[in-house]
């Protein structure tokens, strides 16, 4: 068997058991054409296995499983489990020390779903910590957070850039990295929106502790137009469309209305949000896939496996974007500016990735970075 069609076997597999409205002996045909192994690794590389998990733990005892595929996916649930309490410790500590200054900080992407969308937070694993400080904070919010331990990690290619990108420099906190966001996406990308924390986020409480998430509907808007970016990039992943078709499912039968207000924050997206719905849907329960069919027109697409494979050629539609996301900012002096510094970066930049040049000439690094940027 090719290693192609193994791809499609797994992702096949993957997508009948992460659906809200599975059938188990369906699911059950496919795994028995996987090798287990494999599967349980694809999982992990799609971000659903400890989602898996908890669907085949659905099925009963009784489903016709080997012990080594259980085994195995209840390893990443709890490893995904240690992960998430140590964030969330991470975060509440971020949180104290933010609040003591007056500056509120709303969760974004992962350490938000995890406690806010998903019934336990050891059904999804979360990497970094992504979280919204509003842009009059969010530089002071990265400096207190320094002074308290914090890596400033990777300079920024130039105070520009950083002023520009969805986040400023990211950081290192308590061994985790940590994004603190200004904006959903960089000056320029369609994708943007111009949002407050004092009027998108919203109070919920967790484990006694209250903390700040979107409302659903920017929450919905900035997952669905985050997998339409990663997508233009050339990678995406299975858990992204589990994480869509959740949130869109919690609205079941009225799905539709979440629908309309996701579409009126921003017609330059619609047909992102389209394309991405139609292909979360076959996830969803079908309350809520009906209300998107019957009313808003999105018609179920199959997830296609080629687009869940490993990406080939990220850096290469990386450049191409953020080279049309420069053309979008506003004004020609920060067009030349941030182009200028895409090739030319600051010192500060340039000594961090090559230290033998620091106090010395920076001509034998710009050549180097000149020959791969445009390579």
């Amino acid at each position: 068997m090719s290693q192609e069609q193994n791809h499609k076997n797994n992702i096949d597999a993957l997508i009948a058991l992460v659906g809200l409205e599975s059938h188990p002996l369906e699911a059950l045909k496919k795994i028995a054409l996987c090798n287990q192994a494999e599967l349980v690794q694809e999982a992990q590389r799609q971000g659903v296995a400890p989602w898996v998990y908890h669907k085949l733990s659905e099925m009963g005892s009784d489903a016709p499983l080997s012990v080594s595929l259980r085994s195995a996916l209840k390893s990443s649930l709890l490893y995904t489990y240690a992960t998430n309490e140590s964030n969330l410790r991470i975060l509440e500590e971020i949180e104290d020390i933010l609040g003591r200054n007056s500056i509120d900080v709303g969760l974004l992407k992962g350490i938000s779903l995890i406690i806010s969308l998903y019934s336990d937070p050891s059904l999804r694993p979360t990497g970094d910590l992504d979280l919204f400080v509003s842009a009059a904070d969010v530089f002071r919010a990265r400096d207190i957070l320094v002074s308290k331990g914090a890596d400033p990690g990777v300079p920024p290619l130039s105070p520009l850039h950083e002023m520009s990108h969805a986040h400023v420099r990211s950081i290192t906190f308590k061994g985790r990295l940590v994004e603190l966001h200004q904006r959903f996406y960089d000056v320029g990308n369609k994708f943007n929106l111009t949002v407050g924390i004092e009027d998108s986020f919203e109070e919920f409480e967790f484990r006694g502790k209250k903390h700040l998430k979107l409302n659903d509907t920017l929450l919905a808007y900035h997952l669905i137009t985050h997998l339409a970016y990663n997508i233009k990039m050339g990678g995406c992943r299975l858990g992204w469309f589990v994480d869509i078709a959740l949130l869109f499912s919690r609205h079941g039968s009225h799905a539709d209305l979440l629908y309309n207000k996701v579409v009126g924050l921003n017609s330059a997206a619609n047909d992102s949000i389209n394309n991405v719905l139609s292909m979360s849907s076959e996830l969803m329960t079908n309350h809520a896939a009906n209300s998107l069919t019957a009313n808003c027109g999105i018609k179920q697409t199959p997830l296609p496996p080629n687009l869940l494979a490993e990406p080939k050629n990220i850096s290469g539609g990386h450049k191409f974007l953020v080279v049309k996301h420069i053309l979008g900012h506003p004004g020609f002096k920060n067009k030349f500016t941030l182009l200028f510094r895409e090739f030319f970066p600051t010192r500060e930049y340039m000594e961090f990735f090559h230290p033998q040049y620091r106090g010395r000439s920076l001509f034998g690094a710009y050549f180097k970075r000149l020959f791969n940027v445009l390579k």
